[in-house]
């Protein structure tokens, strides 16, 4: 009788602990949208309603039971009901598990399944939609579309192209096509610069005259002509920051056809009336400085160097003049040594500077409205390439030849650090901003020849450029979108750029493979 005794009372304990005996019921879980489809990298959110009866409840988990890669659970506590699973780069069907215990190990588990969906497969085809939608609404102007967006996912890739290389061949634009690349070259020649820094050959602070003597000037001129406020000299004073950052004072030998003494207005005004308006050959370095001088754009200076932002095509070209000397080597030399060749750019080179690689440019146009302050003659739209007009005076500051696959590679490696390495000097790229910012809704900022424009949801960072072509860097979504339009200065691109970043964003992609715990 004894031991039956004790065997009953072992059974009633183990009832007590159960739940049984007791009469306590397991937690109840009920699921919210237990079947998800979303594309890879995006952020998924898993939401229970977890209840218990007997509010005996002591713990929830929440845990990943399969898949083709590891997700990232954010579980915060021991009684999350909803988390949000960060999606890995491969898709797959993904299935996660929620497990309610209560304090008598009284267990309910439910599960969800999350299907990830590749980028080719959700993405791709409304970029081929918004390419065409845009290109089709500028295409009574210009002849040829193309973009590029990388995901930073190994091999996805996306490109598209539109129209025509040349006008009136039929020969189709593809996204491998050479184009001008305008003001995207200042971000690449100031890459010669940042190499040099890193090689501690110079720095941001070094001086024009640390670079450059009075022997290296054209005749008559000496360093500190560079820059005249009417009663003091001291161009040999301007520094590497503000020729980079655009705050040297100066003024921009280009005049956007305002003058017609400036090398842009010449070199149109030449081929579109036949008259000679002394265009060079080739607007090498030594004529651009000598003809920047002799015109006076050094004299009398208003703002003091480094005091306000003003954005032209003479820093870069001044700074890359000053480099080439202080070296002893062509410019064109030193971008393919420093830049193009080590981050394998073999389809980028100085238009006119230098012998043509592979195909050369694709045609583009210059719509040029009628404007009191501009030639008659002038107005209209001109397909610049088939005019033959002499562009090789932009030089440094927006003469570069490359293709999107090249600038990708460029602007990935600047943006992964794997170009700059040194760590004060990638700082100053991602923290020297100034606000130029107009002051009617978004702000933008100009930094070490880098511009960043900061919307609601999302900042971009790279460069623009003037005769249609674009390449910036995007976060918080981690993508990088290269473009191109044929025609210069249009939205039309910049309305790609926007359309594209909205709809991957709504689509909750988020770019970013984050670490393993």
């Amino acid at each position: 009788m004894k031991t039956s005794f004790h065997l009953v009372a072992l059974g009633i304990s183990a009832s007590l602990l159960s739940g049984c005996f007791s009469g306590n019921h397991k937690p109840d879980i009920q699921v919210e949208r237990p079947d998800l489809t979303q594309v890879v990298t995006s952020q998924a959110v898993l939401i229970a309603s977890v209840t218990d009866k007997d509010n005996n409840l002591t713990e929830i988990r929440w845990q990943q039971v399969s898949g083709p890669s590891s997700a990232i659970l954010h579980v915060e506590g021991k009684q999350d009901q909803s988390i949000e699973v960060d999606l890995p780069n491969i898709p797959g069907t993904y299935t996660f598990k929620i497990t309610a215990e209560d304090k008598f190990k009284s267990k309910r588990e439910a599960t969800f399944t999350v299907k990830a969906q590749s980028v080719e497969e959700i993405i791709f085809p409304k970029l081929d939609e918004l390419l065409k939608l845009n290109f089709e609404s500028a295409n009574a102007k210009t002849i040829n579309m193309s973009a590029l967006i990388d995901f930073n996912i190994p091999n996805v890739i996306w490109r598209g192209a539109l129209g025509e290389t040349h006008h009136g061949t039929g020969i189709p634009m593809t996204s491998d096509q050479q184009f001008r690349i305008a003001s995207i070259s200042k971000t690449l020649s100031a890459a010669v610069v940042f190499k040099l820094i890193e090689q501690g050959r110079l720095s941001l602070d070094t001086t024009l005259a640390e670079l450059i003597t009075n022997e290296d000037m054209p005749s008559g001129f000496v360093v500190d002509d560079f820059y005249d406020d009417g009663q003091q000299k001291y161009g040999g004073k301007l520094t590497v920051r503000q020729l980079l950052d655009q705050t040297s004072g100066l003024d921009d030998f280009i005049s956007y056809l305002s003058e017609p003494d400036s090398p842009d207005s010449r070199a149109i005004l030449e081929v579109l009336s036949g008259e000679d308006m002394n265009v060079p050959d080739i607007w090498h370095a030594d004529l651009i400085i000598k003809e920047f001088l002799e015109r006076g754009m050094t004299r009398n200076r208003i703002h003091k160097p480094g005091e306000v932002y003003n954005y032209t095509n003479t820093n870069i070209d001044l700074l890359a003049w000053a480099i080439s000397k202080y070296l002893n080597k062509p410019f064109e030399q030193l971008l393919h040594e420093m830049v193009f060749t080590p981050l394998n750019m073999s389809m980028t080179y100085m238009d006119f500077h230098e012998a043509k690689v592979g195909e050369g440019p694709v045609d583009h146009y210059f719509y040029i409205p009628i404007e009191s302050w501009i030639a008659p003659i002038l107005s209209g739209n001109h397909n610049i390439l088939e005019l033959g007009v002499n562009t090789s005076f932009i030089w440094a500051g927006g003469g570069i030849i490359s293709t999107l696959d090249d600038l990708n590679r460029f602007f990935k490696a600047l943006k992964d650090q794997t170009f700059i390495t040194e760590p004060a000097l990638n700082q100053a790229l991602q923290s020297h901003w100034i606000d130029v910012s107009d002051g009617t809704g978004d702000k933008s900022y100009y930094g070490l020849a880098l511009e960043k424009e900061v919307f609601a949801t999302y900042s971009v960072v790279g460069h623009y450029g003037f005769w249609g072509s674009s390449a910036v860097n995007v976060d918080p979504i981690n993508i990088r979108i290269v473009s191109w339009i044929g025609q210069a200065n249009t939205e039309v691109f910049f309305n790609f750029e926007q359309q594209a970043i909205k709809y991957i964003q709504d689509l909750g992609f988020n770019g970013k493979q984050p670490k393993q715990n």
